[in-house]
């Protein structure tokens, strides 16, 4: 199972109210208003983010 699986899955457990997705699927429009978010993404070569970071890592 995935990190970010285990990582909600847990969360979900004690309460939280959880979302998971990809990160090229997550709307950046209201990003301000959120209390608390998590990304868990891989990395490859030399700590560069996926492919589907880059438009979230820009906003």
């Amino acid at each position: 199972m995935r990190l970010a699986e285990i990582f909600s899955e847990r969360l979900s457990d004690i309460g939280h109210q959880v979302v998971l997705m990809s990160m090229d699927e997550y709307d950046t429009t209201n990003i301000a208003q959120l209390e608390d978010l998590f990304i868990i993404t891989s990395t490859h070569g030399e700590g560069e983010p996926p492919d589907n970071a880059w438009i979230s890592l820009n906003f």
